[in-house]
């Protein structure tokens, strides 16, 4: 299903994940060895960083010091020139553009309720 997932993230559109496991192939990982938990080392030649506009079924969290690029939160830009550490939600639109990182940053996803309790 997502093998060719690296020409969809060319075009426009929002890509829906429903596990963890489908975002991380499309992002270039390997599958989590946990179905419940991802974490991945995001570098500047990730396929994390290429422009796309996503939502997801799991809560994510980052960490990345940006260099240059662009983080939409739904339509709404905020500044991560300082860096960042930003929590996303289930059904949450992210839209990423252009990202150039500064160092190598941190993702974890996460589908259980754990972060709320």
């Amino acid at each position: 299903m997502l093998q060719n997932i690296s020409n969809i993230y060319s075009v426009n559109i929002m890509i829906h994940f429903k596990t963890i496991s489908e975002l991380d192939q499309a992002d270039g990982f390997p599958p989590p060895e946990n179905p419940l938990f991802s974490l991945n080392v995001i570098e500047n030649s990730s396929n994390a960083l290429k422009n796309k506009e996503i939502n997801c079924d799991f809560y994510i969290i980052c960490l990345k010091k940006l260099k240059s690029g662009i983080f939409l939160y739904g339509k709404t830009k905020y500044d991560h020139d300082m860096g960042s550490m930003f929590f996303m939600k289930p059904r949450q639109v992210l839209t990423v553009q252009d990202i150039q990182l500064k160092e190598k940053g941190f993702t974890t996803d996460d589908i259980t309720d754990v972060i709320l309790t």
